[in-house]
């Protein structure tokens, strides 16, 4: 994915095999942000697959700016809810745009 296919998603909203979520959501408990994970990803695979795409605010439709603290954290958070939350094990294949 690039930039121009991220903006062309989020300017049709969340489609079917799209779900967005705010940094915010990096932010929560432990409890919260492995649970909200694990079922966005479960749903993405209950649909055949899609994107989770992370920096995008929810309320106003537009790609938060900061940039992502520790990328290599987070798809490390990703990846261990993945083994520990889903079963079977979703599919993850991840990209950084800055």
């Amino acid at each position: 994915m690039d930039c121009t296919q991220l903006h062309q998603l989020i300017s049709k909203w969340e489609l079917v095999h799209v779900e967005f979520k705010s940094k915010q959501i990096l932010n929560q408990s432990v409890h919260g942000f492995t649970e909200s994970l694990a079922e966005a990803l479960v749903s993405l695979a209950n649909r055949l697959g899609g994107w989770l795409i992370i920096g995008v605010d929810d309320a106003t439709r537009k790609i938060e700016p900061e940039p992502f603290d520790d990328p290599a954290g987070i798809a490390n958070r990703i990846a261990n809810i993945n083994m520990g939350h889903c079963s079977p094990r979703v599919e993850i294949s991840h990209t950084l745009l800055q």
